[in-house]
């Protein structure tokens, strides 16, 4: 099976499940030694790459956005800076501007790509750890049953330190709050 394939057939099978997203993880797991491997993948992604550059915050606000409008702006003066190199600044020629870029549009491109493989390594995150959040609550049920009375308590008082279960309004306090927005 290819590659591609493996990842189709995760995206059907999460959009088939999504009344039941964990359903998409059932008896899915990520050996040591896959970890090890992925790591390792996105290591030798990041030593492919060009030096990259790490701002602290500060060097972050102040240097200049480039969105859709400025990115046009960009296009048009390479379009002219082809046509005539003389409108460069001094000191640049034309083959070092186009080089940096042919920088930025192969950035973009990795960035989009990088992007979208961080949003489904979120959404698969999260999603698996609501659905194990999910498990342990039933399990922590459990243990607060006269069946589970006995069982590990001292990992059932630990739990309960932690667990925050959902507040629920009563009637006089929802009562209330229309009366005060009225």
């Amino acid at each position: 099976m290819t590659e591609n394939s493996t990842t189709e057939g995760s995206a059907i099978a999460a959009e088939q499940n999504i009344s039941n997203p964990g359903y998409a993880f059932d008896g899915a797991t990520m050996s040591p030694a896959q970890l090890e491997q992925s790591v390792a993948a996105f290591k030798a992604f990041q030593a492919s790459m060009p030096p990259l550059i790490k701002l602290n915050d500060k060097q972050r606000r102040r240097t200049p956005r480039v969105g859709v409008r400025t990115r046009g702006f960009v296009e048009l003066f390479v379009e002219g800076a082809k046509k005539d190199s003389t409108i460069l600044p001094a000191g640049i020629t034309l083959s070092q501007f186009l080089a940096q870029v042919d920088l930025l549009n192969s950035l973009s491109l990795l960035q989009t790509h990088v992007a979208d493989c961080k949003n489904a390594i979120d959404d698969s995150t999260l999603t698996v750890a609501a659905h194990v959040y999910a498990l342990s609550r039933s399990g922590y049920a459990l243990l607060n049953t006269p069946a589970g009375e006995t069982k590990l308590p001292d990992q059932k008082e630990l739990m309960k330190q932690r667990f925050v279960p959902k507040v629920k309004r009563s009637q006089s306090t929802t009562d209330e709050a229309q009366e005060l927005a009225a």
